[in-house]
């Protein structure tokens, strides 16, 4: 009965361990369709994901494209404007950690889209840098 009871603890222990590990790393989000309502255009690639969890949680993307399919769409449905040269666009990514994410080379580029929801306290930005052929997306709360 007591190796019974020691068994169904570590079943129940492994389990929750394994439910938590997936919850924190949830792999479904570097699905594009889990932040996207519309399909991965034919003329764009997804080259980097990052999740950042915690109070400033964001998510910021890479992606390589050979036309406007994509920036047009996510212009669309995140509802973005166009920032004004030396105006700045929202980014919490330059401290969240992902290695790859360009950092203040991306306000330099002259051609950059944003929205704040200060009642949300929501953020979402884009970055188009024309020649090296980069989106960069990203979006998430403060």
């Amino acid at each position: 009965m007591i190796r019974t009871n020691v068994k169904r603890r570590l079943l129940i222990t492994a389990v929750a361990v394994l439910a938590i590990g997936l919850w924190i790393w949830s792999p479904w989000r570097a699905n594009f369709g889990y932040h996207f309502s519309f399909p991965l255009p034919p003329s764009a690639k997804v080259i980097q994901y990052h999740h950042s969890a915690g109070r400033d949680s964001g998510d910021e993307f890479e992606f390589a494209v050979t036309d406007d399919a994509l920036r047009d769409a996510i212009i669309k449905e995140w509802n973005l404007t166009s920032v004004a040269p030396g105006g700045r666009v929202m980014s919490f990514a330059r401290v969240t950690g992902a290695p790859w994410w360009p950092g203040d080379k991306l306000q330099e580029l002259p051609e950059r889209y944003g929205r704040i929801d200060e009642r949300a306290s929501r953020y979402w930005s884009l970055w188009v840098d024309r020649q090296n052929g980069r989106l960069y997306a990203e979006y998430g709360n403060w």
